[in-house]
């Protein structure tokens, strides 16, 4: 997360948009962000935190979806793909 709040700081849009986003995952020095365990953890405890939005590698994205009860998962190869689905208009589905 703390790629986004440079690559949010150099914007001038809001990539948070009044959102909660947490996130969980590596990044190499080439912005690829990289699996970690227990993403299906991540997810229970950003829900219950009161996230918004958690973004996970592209990987263990189906696991974080199935334990996802309320929080928006978005699946994410990099940093930049992160940026831009933050910068998109959120989905109403």
């Amino acid at each position: 997360l703390v790629a986004l709040a440079v690559a949010d700081l150099a914007s001038t849009d809001d990539l948070a948009g009044g959102r909660v986003i947490t996130g969980t995952g590596t990044v190499d020095a080439y912005g690829r962000v990289g699996t970690v365990g227990s993403v299906a953890d991540t997810v229970r405890g950003a829900e219950a935190a009161g996230a918004d939005v958690v973004l996970v590698p592209e990987a263990p994205a189906d696991e974080a979806r199935r334990a996802a009860t309320t929080i928006e998962v978005i699946a994410v190869g990099s940093v930049a793909d992160a940026v831009e689905a933050l910068a998109a208009p959120a989905s109403s589905g």
